[in-house]
């Protein structure tokens, strides 16, 4: 998901310039990541056996989240928003923080 946007996590800690960097970049491809974030959970969704219902049925395996970014709500949209702008925060717990690849810097903020 990260790779969408051109970061990539690493050891340590980063510095407050380098966190406001990255957080400024995440913002910048904030529907992006987000798309990607959402893809990635309805992957993880199938191989688990789910597949997309009209109402979510936890019995049966059914939720109504299993399509497009775009076809989501924009509830659902934001709440998976801000998922991901919670990701500096999620790896700083693991040890690493977030940088930008070399691809991202020729790409813009």
């Amino acid at each position: 998901v990260l790779s969408v946007a051109g970061l990539s996590a690493d050891e340590g800690e980063a510095s407050q310039p380098e966190e406001a960097t990255v957080r400024a970049h995440i913002d910048a491809h904030l529907d992006s990541l987000a798309e990607a974030e959402h893809r990635q959970w309805v992957l993880e969704q199938v191989r688990g056996g789910w597949r997309y219902g009209s109402v979510r049925d936890d019995t049966l395996k059914r939720h109504d989240s299993m399509v497009s970014f775009a076809q989501l709500s924009e509830a659902d949209r934001m709440k998976t928003r801000l998922q991901v702008l919670e990701y500096p925060n999620l790896v700083r717990l693991l040890g690493w923080h977030l940088v930008r690849t070399e691809d991202a810097e020729t790409a813009g903020p």
